[in-house]
């Protein structure tokens, strides 16, 4: 979203970023040895990597981020800075700070300077694309194909470097995929289940008919389907794709299509993941479900266990719409 109000007309490399709070400059450090795997940040070891200044500006945006009258009006502020400042003023006020913060770099040298950092401390970095819609945001065919490529090279920058022996990247459905179709799926799948075998068949390029889809709904499925197929096929034994959830109201066409990537792909090991958010009162039967459909399929299951990010606007929703909050009562129960 950020990188979006920075520079919207680049895409590609400059679309990707590091979970974490991984920084785009460089400091010069001495190859250390690894550290333990029971890394902690009660250890002030974990920060060595880190100048004082990236120490400084990470406490800075942490405050700020604590301000939720800040955080709820984040695109309404940003719009305004950006009004008042203009373009370039804007990106010098936003790029050494927030966007510094949280993105790794917007090419790939300056990607692998921050896989690098995090190496040293002996953590595993995973790219992501950071893109994805909800319901009213959809933007067409042609965003879709360059959300494809983003990925793409994504896939072939995780696999090219050495960062990591075992390299994984992130991705959202919903950037290849309208969501109000996810939606429209969802619903549909409640009362009649489709097939795995036809949605590996579209994958494969088959015209089919999808049950309780338009024409144009169905022409539009079966090109997602193809692009998650192309970065599938990009990936397999190379790079582990692991799919993230989002909000309940998608996340079981979302599953569908995942699972139909991984009859696919999943033949000899887990190159295709799903996430299960355990902030979900439902999740262990979700995750139950899964393993008895990757059983009698006969695929490998990849599983990406995750707490939830959506909990405000699931609640929310529950409560506009008159359902059980389905969301765990508390941290402790989620952690259960």
């Amino acid at each position: 979203m950020l990188w979006s109000h920075l520079r919207p007309s680049l895409t590609h490399l400059l679309s990707l970023r590091l979970l974490g709070t991984a920084s785009s400059r460089m400091v010069v450090v001495k190859q250390p040895a690894l550290l333990s795997v029971g890394l902690t940040f009660d250890d002030p070891s974990a920060f060595r990597v880190k100048s004082l200044g990236e120490l400084l500006r990470a406490l800075g945006v942490f405050q700020l981020c604590s301000f939720p009258l800040l955080v709820n009006n984040c695109g309404k502020l940003m719009t305004g800075t950006r009004t008042l400042l203009g373009r370039r003023g804007f990106s010098l006020l936003l790029r050494p700070t927030v966007y510094a913060q949280f993105v790794a770099g917007e090419n790939e040298r300056e990607i692998s300077q921050s896989m690098g950092k995090m190496s040293l401390l002996g953590l595993r970095p995973m790219l992501a694309v950071p893109i994805e819609e909800d319901l009213g945001e959809s933007t067409g065919e042609k965003r879709y194909d360059d959300n494809m490529e983003a990925m793409l090279e994504c896939v072939r920058m995780s696999h090219s470097n050495a960062w990591s022996k075992d390299p994984m990247m992130q991705l959202k459905i919903t950037a290849l995929l309208s969501p109000e179709l996810c939606v429209k799926l969802t619903t549909l799948i409640t009362r009649q289940p489709y097939d795995l075998s036809l949605l590996v068949r579209a994958m494969d390029g088959e015209a089919i008919t999808l049950p309780g889809l338009e024409e144009t709904e169905t022409a539009h499925f079966l090109c997602g389907l193809q692009r998650l197929n192309k970065i599938a096929e990009a990936s397999v034994n190379k790079v582990r794709v692991l799919v993230d959830a989002e909000y309940t109201y998608m996340n079981p066409a979302l599953t569908l299509v995942t699972m139909a990537l991984m009859k696919k792909f999943n033949k000899d090991g887990a190159w295709i993941w799903n996430t299960y958010q355990c902030y979900l009162k439902e999740a262990m039967s979700l995750l139950l479900e899964a393993l008895n459909l990757s059983q009698a399929e006969g695929f490998c299951l990849g599983v990406k266990l995750v707490r939830g990010a959506y909990m405000d606007k699931e609640r929310k929703l529950s409560e506009k719409e008159g359902r059980v909050d389905p969301i765990h009562p508390s941290w402790e129960e989620t952690n259960k």
